[in-house]
């Protein structure tokens, strides 16, 4: 890491645009996406952490209206210009 290194949650970039608010601090869920064609769905569509539920997305949100695509989206705040380098790292708990 260097001086200019940030780790934060993956919720902590996420905003409610119903509620106006930050997004709690969550567990997500690992559905793993689907194979079609014995290709990982993931791969095909790029989708892999979804803020709604997507059957595609390697990971999900378990937040209780993602159901709803409209409902989080990205906290301007937090998050680094666009054109950013980042680096996602994916924590499995104990």
């Amino acid at each position: 890491e260097t001086s200019d290194t940030i780790v934060v949650p993956a919720t902590d970039l996420l905003f409610d645009y119903h509620d106006s608010s930050e997004v709690p601090p969550t567990m997500w869920i690992f559905s793993g996406s689907m194979i079609w064609d014995k290709q990982l769905v993931a791969d095909m569509e790029g989708s892999i952490v979804a803020t709604y539920t997507d059957p595609a997305a390697i990971l999900n949100s378990p937040l209780p209206r993602r159901f709803d695509d409209t409902v989080y989206g990205a906290n301007k705040h937090v998050l680094p210009k666009p054109g950013t380098p980042v680096t996602m790292i994916i924590t499995v708990p104990e």
